[in-house]
């Protein structure tokens, strides 16, 4: 669980919870997943230098610490509540530490995998739930061009719009000012006027914006994942999960 301390800092916790038949059916169902994945090995198909400079790169980020071990290969959920309703994505693996740039270097018992993920998965779940389709991108197009400094890359614009998206859907009241990892000044922006862009776009969704339902959202997208996990793993087929993304060997694409 997470939780603020007497300085007003989010820390986390571990808390324990009740054996339910919901938990037994989530360890029954982890314990398949992981014996599948118990069954391949995983590789990062790079030369050793560029790996070694690769775990340099990792442990030297003080924000962010990470480190490859290949024999980190079980998964296990972490949810944010002890009555299991938000979060529940899987970690464990260690792919999931490496840059995006590198997991085209990843292999399955020496065969290349490849990413398939969920476009736009919250928005589509949310739009899904009021009736009304959702634009194409769901992060393209919401600030406008004249308001955005000259030179900004379209795809660097849409990766901050994303971030500002899912965090004004994980928080539970207005933010007065960007998240750390959402920068608008980099594009001439405020974050006053991301917001209330994205508010006027997604007008039909308006209404779930500082909520705090992105991790309810979570929950879900978790749940799907568990059921795709299941359903290669039951079949003794290995798929690595990247949150609302998954690896798997070419030929299953």
């Amino acid at each position: 669980v997470k939780e603020q301390d007497g300085n007003g800092v989010d820390r986390k916790r571990s808390v324990a919870i009740g054996e339910t038949p919901e938990v037994v059916t989530m360890r029954e169902n982890l314990g398949i997943i992981n014996k599948a994945l118990s069954k391949y090995w995983y590789d990062l198909e790079i030369l050793d230098e560029e790996l070694s400079n690769l775990q340099k790169r990792l442990t030297a980020d003080p924000e962010n610490e990470r480190t490859i071990r290949m024999d980190q290969r079980s998964l296990y959920r972490v949810f944010n509540d002890p009555d299991l309703q938000t979060g529940g994505r899987f970690y464990g693996g260690w792919w999931q530490n490496i840059p995006r740039e590198y997991r085209h270097h990843l292999t399955v018992n020496g065969k290349r995998m490849v990413e398939l993920d969920y476009s736009n998965q919250h928005p589509s779940i949310l739009y899904a739930r009021e009736g009304v389709v959702r634009p194409a991108d769901c992060y393209t197009g919401v600030i406008k061009p004249y308001l955005i400094i000259d030179g900004a890359a379209a795809k660097d614009v849409r990766d901050m719009v994303k971030a500002a998206f899912n965090a004004m859907l994980n928080s539970p009241k207005p933010l007065s000012r960007s998240p750390a990892e959402v920068k608008p000044s980099k594009f001439g922006l405020k974050w006053a006027q991301v917001s209330e862009a994205i508010i006027a776009f997604h007008e039909p969704i308006a209404h779930h914006f500082y909520t705090g339902v992105g991790l309810k959202l979570q929950r879900l997208d978790s749940d799907i994942a568990e059921d795709i996990l299941l359903h290669f793993a039951q079949r003794q087929i290995a798929i690595l999960p990247l949150h609302d993304s998954f690896l798997m060997q070419h030929g299953y694409e």
